[in-house]
């Protein structure tokens, strides 16, 4: 179903691997229909402390503009660090508020 609508591409599913949050912004960005706004990471400037990856800084920055995710409290991102649940659900949550 994911693949369908184009949320999870080829060679982007890795079931038995964590999920980093830069992959989590990623997906939901793209449920939300706005993946191609993610894509031009050129035209989003880093709220955080730390260096997010240019593929990843369009949809990073777009969960946060959006309330869907946010950064520790150290005001870093940790595109790399796995999501928990926890965040998962309340990142699963926060979307579903996007009008």
């Amino acid at each position: 179903m994911l693949e369908n609508r184009g949320i999870i591409k080829e060679g982007e599913k890795a079931p038995e691997s964590p999920l980093a949050r830069q992959d989590g912004a990623k997906f939901l960005i793209r449920y939300l229909g706005l993946g191609i706004a993610g894509e031009r990471s050129e035209i989003y400037t880093n709220k955080f402390r730390d260096n997010i990856d240019e593929n990843y800084k369009g949809y990073a920055m777009l969960c946060y503009g959006l309330g869907i995710m946010r950064g520790d409290d150290k005001g870093r991102f940790n595109g790399t660090k796995p999501m928990t649940r926890a965040e998962t659900a309340v990142a699963i949550y926060n979307m579903l508020k996007v009008e």
